[in-house]
């Protein structure tokens, strides 16, 4: 017997409304235990045919997300740091993570990197390994990042490789974020690695933590030599970084080594001006001599506690000058931000011209 749907709904209608007449808890109850019966029932037919319902569901709003971005203008005032982390081990590089993860914390994505030799590859199932422990770690310290395992033949290639690839759709990787090496071999290797990260159009962020000192003063000092954009992407560093909770009481203090007083006054007024632009608070230091300027910024740079120094990736660089300088302006700071601006055209805001 073929009966009409509307028929069957009168029907269903008919009987709770019966239901109510008689009474009218028991009938909210059972039109409850229907519904719960009904969702699970119907969850798991479609955990069958489809695997888990919430994770699919995640995964189509991420895709319709990414797809929208994608297709948006961009705008240089809308940049945010993308930052891919190279480490061994969450637990034994704890204090770069905790500094990635406070420059993205509100603003933008941090993803660590972690790199196997084929050598000492075994399986899919290490890999899997791996990377839950990089989870159980991250919410051991209380942050939130992506984590990846990629197998490389060798580490200054494959981290290239993995750079250069990294990313989907508007969310591709565009800052580097590494740590200075205590080994000066390998300094060097990661000297190499820097320069080849560089011509790839990257932002890089070389740190190198030193010992806690007691006495510093709670700020982010960024020398500015007016040479490049590096200056642009410093102020931005450390604008990110008071929004995160552990540097919030900082100041942003730029500083900078100039040969006479006029100079002084009219890069003065300039700064000032573009920071009001911008609408980010910091002070402007200037320090005048013709001589020894990498002296000053040394002794000036042990009495805070963040300093951040533009990096010279381009040009005729000589390896083992660039290692020395490194080790040489942060040994007795207590943590050093080494920052390269790839200058990549509308990549970032430019924030001091």
């Amino acid at each position: 017997i073929k009966v009409p749907w509307y028929i069957s709904l009168l029907g269903v209608a008919g009987a709770v409304f019966v239901m109510f007449l008689i009474s009218p808890w028991a009938c909210l109850i059972a039109i409850f235990i229907e519904a719960v019966i009904f969702f699970v029932l119907s969850r798991r037919t479609l955990e069958q045919n489809w695997g888990d319902v919430g994770s699919g569901l995640l995964l189509n709003i991420a895709k319709r997300a990414l797809l929208s971005h994608s297709k948006r203008s961009r705008n240089p005032r809308n940049w945010r740091p993308q930052i891919l982390l190279f480490m061994s081990n969450v637990m034994e590089n704890i204090e770069q993570v905790k500094l990635g993860a406070a420059i993205a914390e509100s603003k933008g994505v941090l993803t660590l990197c972690q790199m196997v030799d084929l050598g000492a590859f075994e399986s899919q199932e290490d890999i899997g390994q791996r990377l839950e422990r990089m989870h159980e770690d991250l919410t051991e310290i209380g942050i939130e990042a992506f984590c990846e395992v990629n197998v490389v033949r060798n580490y200054r290639n494959g981290s290239l490789e993995i750079a250069r690839a990294h990313g989907i759709a508007g969310l591709k990787s565009n800052t580097i974020m590494e740590g200075v090496s205590e080994k000066e071999e390998s300094r060097k290797d990661q000297f190499q690695k820097l320069i080849s990260m560089a011509e790839s159009g990257k932002n890089i962020i070389y740190s190198r933590f030193g010992p806690r000192k007691e006495n510093a003063e709670d700020k982010i000092l960024i020398w500015w030599g007016g040479k490049d954009n590096n200056a642009d992407l410093m102020l931005l560093l450390a604008h990110l970084m008071r929004l995160n909770q552990d540097y919030r009481n900082y100041e942003i203090e730029i500083a900078s080594v100039v040969r006479s007083q006029e100079k002084a006054q009219e890069f003065k007024a300039k700064i000032y001006q573009q920071l009001n632009k911008a609408r980010i608070k910091g002070k402007v230091k200037l320090y005048i001599d013709e001589n020894d300027a990498m002296e000053i910024i040394k002794t000036e740079s042990e009495k805070n506690r963040v300093v951040m120094l533009g990096l010279k990736l381009s040009g005729r660089i000589q390896e083992n000058i660039f290692t020395e300088w490194i080790i040489n302006m942060s040994d007795k700071n207590e943590l050093t931000l080494f920052v390269y601006n790839a200058g990549m055209a509308g990549a970032i805001p430019r924030l001091l011209k």
